[in-house]
């Protein structure tokens, strides 16, 4: 069930943007509004995305196999990594343009069908932005939350052109009459700069997942104090533990370092007696956890698991 809610609200997301790629790339033909452009073709690559994402949200519920043995688990964040270039890209490509049209005098566009795409398009846009949250949050899904980032900046730049525009049709035949061919593309402009972070911030956060960076907070601190609490009453004092967080998936890997008797005296029903206590402690906070103990006596395998020269 869960699985096909997720692909449910990835569905939602592909038919979002179909839709806003047909307005917004025609509004923007009509209205020659750059912001209004922006915005479509922000939707017609989010389209693509989307429908990359719902392939690979399939592809995380295979097993592993021969050619990918640990799963497929990296391919999200690879993706999410993807989207935050793509989205970064369109933003500065947008910024350079509009910068351009400001230097040249600015252009004057038909109000009206701005004013008519930026309303439907903010309520649209945030009325879905908050139902597919909802279902991240229950889900705990990362390509979903993506896409939920990428809805509220849809949202938000709507309704900033909207209430810039609605300023504008306010001052039409004012004092600021000549000033108004300007505000198309110092909007699209203020609207790059400002939502610049939102890209660096997914590229940074799954950049880290892929080249294997230590795992936030969130997932070291509570992994950490529930192994703490269990090895003590097994009479085990060291350990070395290392964490990682791919997509959806966290990989711990414990190595439980025995003394002299317990060396001798731990059974492999002991080893699976932890090993269970361990994981029915894990998963109620981690759900997605991947589990791999191995109890040594000689500290020389925890180093030669990550390197060959110990």
């Amino acid at each position: 069930m869960k699985d096909s809610e997720e692909q449910h609200a990835l569905r939602l997301a592909i038919y979002g943007n179909i839709f806003f790629t047909v307005a917004g790339l025609g509004f923007a033909f009509y209205t020659a509004s750059q912001a209004v452009l922006l915005d479509g073709v922000f939707s017609a690559i989010a389209l693509v995305l989307a429908v990359v994402t719902l392939y690979i949200s399939r592809l995380l519920q295979r097993p592993g196999n021969q050619d990918y043995p640990f799963g497929y688990a990296v391919f999200e964040p690879l993706l999410n990594l993807v989207k935050g270039l793509i989205i970064g890209l369109v933003m500065l490509v947008s910024m350079l343009r509009a910068i351009d049209t400001l230097l040249a005098g600015g252009h004057s566009i038909r109000l009206g069908g701005v004013l008519i795409y930026a309303v439907s398009a903010t309520i649209t846009c945030l009325a879905i932005a908050l139902y597919m949250r909802s279902k991240a949050a229950h889900g705990g899904w990362p390509l979903v939350e993506v896409e939920v980032k990428n809805w509220f900046m849809d949202a938000v730049i709507s309704g900033v052109v909207a209430g810039s525009f609605f300023l504008v049709w306010i001052l039409e035949g004012t004092a600021a009459d000549p000033w108004l061919n300007y505000v198309d593309p110092i909007l699209v402009i203020l609207i790059s700069l400002f939502f610049l972070s939102i890209p660096f911030g997914i590229i940074r956060e799954n950049w880290a997942q892929i080249s294997g960076n230590s795992p936030p907070d969130d997932l070291s601190e509570p992994v950490q104090r529930i192994i703490d609490e269990v090895l003590p009453n097994f009479g085990v004092n060291r350990k070395i533990l290392r964490l990682a967080q791919i997509g959806r998936m966290d990989y711990l890997q414990l190595y439980v370092l025995l003394d002299g008797s317990q060396a001798t005296s731990f059974d492999v029903h002991k080893m699976d007696e932890i090993r269970n206590d361990l994981y029915q402690r894990l998963v109620l906070v981690r759900p997605n956890i991947t589990l791999d103990i191995v109890f040594t006596h000689d500290t020389i395998w925890a180093q030669r698991a990550v390197t060959y020269n110990a």
